[in-house]
């Protein structure tokens, strides 16, 4: 049976630093930590998930949406928010995909309903994400 703050142990960053760290680096970070932690969270979880490719997919359309429109000629602006718009579907595809993990891991494991409000993950995908991984333990040890 997996101990309830290994994935915290893993992970180690307080949902605070995270956000912060994200502002700094205007959104830069959260993509990375998704491209390290996934292969975390598909080790702990016991299954592939997702891949950790999956967070260069992410960070190519949101670069593609962002970067594409500034500087270019005005045909390619209309596309540029269809790739912003698809590289933010990606990270809510992604959160949900963990959500949905995380809550089966912590029935799985602990035989523990762990709940996950739904429009906070809309709302603050990664960085929910994040604080529910830290919150796991004191939930489980309620």
């Amino acid at each position: 049976m997996a101990q309830a703050d290994t994935l915290k142990k893993v992970i180690n960053l307080k949902t605070l630093y995270f956000f912060l760290i994200g502002a700094v680096t205007a959104g830069v970070y959260p993509t990375m930590w998704i491209y390290k932690y996934t292969p975390e969270f598909n080790k702990e979880f016991g299954k592939k998930i997702l891949p950790a490719s999956y967070a260069i997919w992410i960070a190519v359309m949101t670069v593609w949406g962002s970067g594409v429109a500034h500087g270019q000629p005005e045909s390619i602006q209309p596309y540029a928010g269809l790739f912003g718009l698809v590289g933010i579907i990606l990270l809510w595809v992604w959160c949900f995909k963990m959500r949905s993990a995380l809550r089966e891991y912590a029935q799985r494991e602990f035989r523990h309903d762990f709940k996950m409000f739904w429009l906070w993950t809309l709302l603050f995908n990664v960085y929910h994400i994040n604080y529910c991984v830290n919150a796991l333990p004191e939930e489980i040890n309620r």
